[in-house]
């Protein structure tokens, strides 16, 4: 199984809005994540830096994709993967859903290998699509979905003697597992 890692290519992420600001080091990552049952040959993963975020603070998410077919098979990532989305639920209950603000079509189509990997770092401050407000303390739980359909741009590049002529993108919709992580409440200065 080959692994590729995104970092900061990626022009989303999450982002902890707070008063004053707190730093930690990036987190050393779990070496497993679970993954999703696959969706037309793809799964995905899901993974949280840490398990408590002190409030200001950037929180890390690791977004897994795997090919679990044995033919290639391509991803949409053009605008950022905007077809990635996240849906979460915060210390209120209430769920925000992942939509984010849509972002270009520039970009291109990545390319999964038979068991190959790829993961993408998401994490804050934002840059571009998406915004949290992850700054309330307490308990957030957090999916991953990523919504693949065939796009006029795929249409046009796969046919005959087309750059992806014969290629299969992912089309579906997978989830991941949940995370959860909790944000900590400032503890009181004395």
């Amino acid at each position: 199984m080959t692994r590729r890692h995104l970092f900061a290519a990626v022009p989303f992420a999450l982002v902890v809005v707070s008063c004053g600001g707190g730093s930690i080091s990036q987190p050393e990552w779990k070496t497993e994540a679970a993954w999703s049952e696959p969706v037309n040959g793809l799964a995905l993963s899901l993974q949280s830096g840490l398990d408590q975020y002190p409030q200001g603070t950037p929180v890390y998410l690791k977004v897994g994709f795997k090919n679990t077919e044995r033919k290639s098979r391509y991803l949409d990532a053009r605008g950022g993967y905007k077809c990635l989305t996240l849906e979460i639920t915060g210390p209120d209950r209430k769920v925000t859903p992942g939509a984010g603000k849509g972002g270009s079509d520039t970009g291109s189509f990545v390319k999964l290998e038979p068991g190959e990997t790829l993961q993408v770092d998401v994490t804050g401050p934002a840059t571009a699509n998406w915004s949290y407000d992850l700054s309330a303390p307490g308990s957030y739980t957090v999916t991953a979905v990523f919504e693949g359909s065939e796009t006029e741009d795929w249409l046009r590049q796969s046919v005959a003697g087309g750059k992806y002529e014969g290629e299969v993108l992912f089309i579906g919709t997978v989830k991941s597992p949940p995370v959860t992580f909790e944000v900590l409440a400032p503890s009181a200065k004395k």
